[in-house]
């Protein structure tokens, strides 16, 4: 299995999985109705803070929800371009960029929850560095034979 078969696994795994959470998140919570969010959510919420109030919790949710959808669509476009970079080793340089774009994006889209799901792309991005360089070396030694 090659460098470039490992990124675009790590991507599709951390895609995926950010697609399934935040992203089913964002559905729960978005087509919730009030009553449903006071007979399920709001309880918990008021065990850790008593003086919530029901209004601000549910709107402070919504727009939670809201922010993990962006997230999520933001994530998936710079993973979409990764890939598409990463095809046939074009541009590894740019898809190691979008990479760690989409690592942060997630990182500070989901208020550091997705940690896990963005090292998938902080190690992607690692290994489109890595490969960009062992390929460049080579380049350089096919051009210039004998030399170091």
């Amino acid at each position: 299995m090659t460098l470039r078969k490992w990124e675009i696994g790590l991507c599709w795994l951390a895609s995926v999985l950010s697609a399934v959470f935040a992203g089913g998140f964002s559905m729960v919570i978005l087509q919730m109705p009030l009553g449903t969010f006071e007979t399920t959510l709001f309880p918990l919420l008021q065990e850790s803070d008593g003086g919530l109030m029901l209004q601000e919790s549910y709107e402070g949710m919504r727009t939670l929800g809201a922010w993990f959808g962006i997230t999520v669509m933001a994530v998936l476009i710079l993973a979409i371009l990764a890939g598409l970079c990463a095809g046939k080793n074009r541009r590894l340089m740019a898809a190691a960029v979008c990479y760690v774009l989409a690592g942060l994006c997630l990182l500070l889209g989901t208020q550091y929850l997705g940690f896990p799901l963005a090292f998938c792309y902080f190690a992607a991005a690692v290994l489109c560095a890595i490969r960009n360089r062992r390929l460049t070396t080579a380049d350089e030694e096919k051009e210039n034979p004998g030399t170091l």
